[in-house]
């Protein structure tokens, strides 16, 4: 029988492949998914339509955001930004600016998943920072389906999974945890329901 033991880091997976190397002689073809590659492939297994990688990874994010970002910077709660950009007016320096964001934004998807619908359907009143991250997020998804690249963020298709498997029968093999000293509760959620 085959079991799917996910592991917190790549290190985590070396080391037990070390450790069952050296128990049982040999370790061979074993692999241990970090736990965010075990979820996408249940999305692939359980949804429709799903590609092999997220339109919403941090790279694609990054692009996104280059792209989107030179168009917002005359809106008033842009205006920290365009003084930053404005200061060393490079493509360096504005890649590196996105591919910050990128990353904060691949944070809320996993952790503040309620900002990221709220930001969906309406722009925050509260500190400018939160007000230009709804205008540049809601921006970036509405390129995205006006492009035919929306294939839905981790947000939109947590909910669809979660359905699914309370619905019917998981993918039918036993899921361990090893190592991970926390869990995102969306997480916790999806392997509660398998």
């Amino acid at each position: 029988e085959s079991a799917t033991v996910l592991v917190q880091s790549p290190g985590m997976s070396q080391w037990l492949k070390i450790r069952i190397a050296e128990l049982l002689g040999v370790s061979a073809n074993i692999a241990f998914p970090l736990p965010s590659s075990f979820i996408w492939s249940l999305y692939q297994h359980h949804l429709t339509d799903i590609p092999e990688q997220s339109d919403f990874t941090k790279s694609a994010l990054t692009y996104k955001i280059m792209a989107l970002l030179p168009d917002f910077l005359n809106r008033p709660s842009f205006s920290a930004i365009q003084q930053y950009l404005q200061a060393d007016d490079s493509q360096l320096n504005l890649y590196q600016l996105s591919s910050k964001i990128a990353d904060v934004y691949d944070q809320y998807l996993i952790y503040r998943p309620d900002w990221i619908s709220q930001w969906e359907t309406e722009i925050p009143d509260g500190t400018h920072e939160l007000k230009w991250q709804a205008q540049l997020w809601r921006g970036i998804i509405e390129k995205s389906k006006q492009k035919g690249t929306n294939k839905g963020h981790r947000v939109e298709l947590h909910h669809m999974l979660v359905d699914s498997l309370k619905k019917g029968p998981s993918h039918g093999l036993p899921v361990h945890v090893f190592g991970l000293s926390s869990i995102p509760p969306q997480q916790m959620e999806i392997l509660t329901a398998l």
